[in-house]
C-alpha cells in the first residue's frame, strides 16, 4: 500500500480493507453502537488476538514446521528476591516467562525506557529485581493508561497463597477437566475412528428451542454431526463427534450461551429464554464408562449420607426434641480422588455462585455477582451495594424477561459426610450379635 506508485505523497492512507478483514476474522471487534457507529475496543485485547492468530498463520509456514513459533516472542526473566529485614534470608533466584513488557505511567515517567524499569525492582513482601535473561526476536510493549485499584487476578492469587493447603500445588487442576473425543465417519465403514482427548475449564449450556434445564442444554453439542476430511473418501465427509468427561475437575464453571452475533442489527444480541439450574448438579451421566465406575464409591457414600440424616430426623421426631436443626456430627470425607488432586470422585456439584446481566445485549446493560455465603444464605453483590438474599431468590433468576438472567454459574463440590452409627443402632446390633452366639451355643 505505502509502495504503491500510483498513490501521491499527500493521499491519506485509509486501511479500509485491513479493518474489513480484521471484523471478518475476528467480528467481536465490529461492534456498533445505536447509532450505527464502530464502538471503542480495546485495543490490547485487538492486539493479543491478532497475535495469537499470527502465531497459528506461522505454525503453518513450511519454513517453520518443527520449530516453536513461540519463541520468536517469548522472553526470559531473571527473578532476583532478597529479604530487607534479614540478613539470614537466602537470596532467592528464579526465572520466569514473558510475551509482552509493561510501561507503567507513574508521575516520573516521560519516556517509555523508564517506564518500563519503573516494576522490575520494588519492595514488596520480599525485595524483588527483575533483570531480561532472553531477548525475544519480537517484543511488544503494553502502555498501562487503564488501572484498577486492585488487580482481579492479583486478588485471586494472593486468596490462593493464603490457603495452606493449596501450597506447592498446580491450582488449575482443580479447574482443568478433560473430554474424550470420538469422532466416526458416517460415509465409511473403512475410516478408522478417531479417538483424542482435550482440556476444558468450563462447559458450555447451549439455549436451542427445546433446552428448559441446564444439564440437556450441556448435552446439546456433546454429540453432534460435522464434517471433516475423509483419507479414505479423499474428500469432505459427513462425521459424528461424540464427546464424554474424563476427569471432572473439583470446580467447574457452566456459561449460559445467551449472546449471538445479530447481523441485521450488527449487535451481540441476547436470548432470554427461561432456563431452569439446581443447586446440586449432577453431571454423572455425561461421564465415560470407566469415570461414573470410579465415582461410584463416593456417590454410594451420598446414599449413606442422606440416610443417615433422615434417620437422625426420625430419631429427634421420637425423642421429642423441640430444636428444628438436625445434629449434625458426620466427618467430610475427601472430594477428590487419592491419585488425581483436583478432581471431583463424585461427580456431584453444590452451586457457590451466579453471575446475571441485565439487558438486552453484551455491550450494554448491567452484570450482578450473586455469591454463597454458607447453607442458604446468599449475597448480591450489586456494585458496591451488598444485599443478603435466599437460594429460593437465587433460583429465580433462571432467564424468561429483563430482570436479571444467570450468565455464568461456578459450582464448587458438593461435600459429603459419614455419620457414625446412632447409640440406639449400635445397642440393637450388639444384642442381635448375643442372641446370633446364644443359638449358636444351644
Amino acid at each position: 500500500m505505502l509502495d504503491n506508485p500510483r498513490r501521491s505523497a499527500d493521499e491519506p492512507l485509509v486501511p479500509f480493507f485491513m479493518l474489513q478483514a480484521l471484523h471478518s476474522i475476528l467480528p467481536q471487534f465490529s461492534s456498533r453502537d445505536e447509532h450505527g457507529h464502530l464502538e471503542q475496543q480495546d485495543a490490547n485485547e485487538c492486539f493479543s488476538e491478532v497475535q495469537r492468530m499470527i502465531l497459528s498463520a506461522l505454525s503453518a509456514n513450511k519454513d517453520l514446521v518443527g520449530k516453536d513459533v513461540r519463541e520468536y516472542f517469548r522472553g526470559k526473566y531473571q527473578v532476583t528476591q532478597k529479604c530487607l529485614e534479614s540478613d539470614e534470608e537466602p537470596v532467592q533466584k528464579s526465572t520466569e516467562e514473558f510475551y509482552q513488557l509493561s510501561c507503567f505511567l507513574s508521575a516520573e515517567v516521560r519516556y517509555i525506557q523508564s517506564g518500563i524499569k519503573e516494576k522490575l525492582s520494588e519492595e514488596i513482601e520480599k525485595m524483588s529485581t527483575v533483570l531480561i535473561d532472553r531477548l525475544p526476536a519480537y517484543v511488544s510493549v503494553q502502555m498501562v493508561r487503564f488501572f484498577y485499584k486492585e488487580s482481579s487476578q492479583r486478588m485471586i492469587l494472593s486468596a490462593l497463597s493464603a490457603n495452606k493447603d493449596l501450597v506447592g500445588k498446580d491450582v488449575r487442576e482443580y479447574f482443568r477437566g478433560k473430554y474424550q473425543v470420538t469422532q466416526k465417519c458416517l460415509e465409511s465403514d473403512e475410516e478408522p475412528v478417531q479417538k483424542s482427548t482435550e482440556e476444558f475449564y468450563q462447559l458450555s449450556c447451549f439455549l436451542s428451542a427445546e433446552v428448559r434445564y441446564i444439564q440437556s442444554g450441556i448435552k446439546e453439542k456433546l454429540s453432534e454431526e460435522i464434517e471433516k476430511t475423509s483419507t479414505v473418501l479423499g474428500r469432505n465427509a459427513k462425521w459424528e463427534r461424540h464427546v464424554l468427561i474424563d476427569r471432572l475437575p473439583a470446580y467447574v464453571s457452566v456459561q449460559m450461551v445467551r449472546f449471538f452475533y445479530k447481523e441485521s442489527s450488527q449487535v451481540n444480541a441476547k436470548i432470554l429464554k427461561d432456563v431452569k439450574f439446581p443447586m446440586i448438579l449432577d453431571l454423572c451421566d455425561i461421564c465415560t464408562p470407566a469415570l461414573q465406575e470410579r465415582l461410584r464409591p463416593a456417590r454410594d457414600a451420598v446414599k449413606k449420607e442422606e440416610d443417615a440424616k433422615i434417620e437422625r430426623m426420625r430419631k429427634q421426631k421420637i425423642d421429642g426434641t423441640d430444636s428444628k436443626a438436625v445434629v449434625d456430627d458426620g466427618k467430610p470425607l475427601p472430594f477428590s480422588f487419592p491419585d488425581d488432586e483436583g478432581s471431583n470422585n463424585s461427580g456431584f456439584y453444590e452451586l457457590k455462585a451466579v453471575i446475571t446481566h441485565k439487558g438486552r445485549s453484551s455491550n450494554s446493560g448491567h452484570y450482578v455477582a450473586w455469591v454463597r455465603l454458607e447453607g442458604d444464605k446468599w449475597a448480591m453483590c450489586d456494585d458496591e451495594n451488598v444485599s443478603p438474599v435466599t437460594s429460593e431468590q437465587v433460583l429465580k433468576l433462571s432467564g424468561g424477561g429483563d430482570w436479571h438472567c444467570a450468565y455464568v454459574l461456578l459450582y464448587g463440590p458438593r461435600i459429603v459426610k459419614e455419620y457414625p452409627a446412632l447409640k440406639e443402632e449400635k445397642e440393637n446390633i450388639g444384642e442381635q450379635t448375643k442372641e446370633v452366639e446364644t443359638m449358636q451355643t444351644n
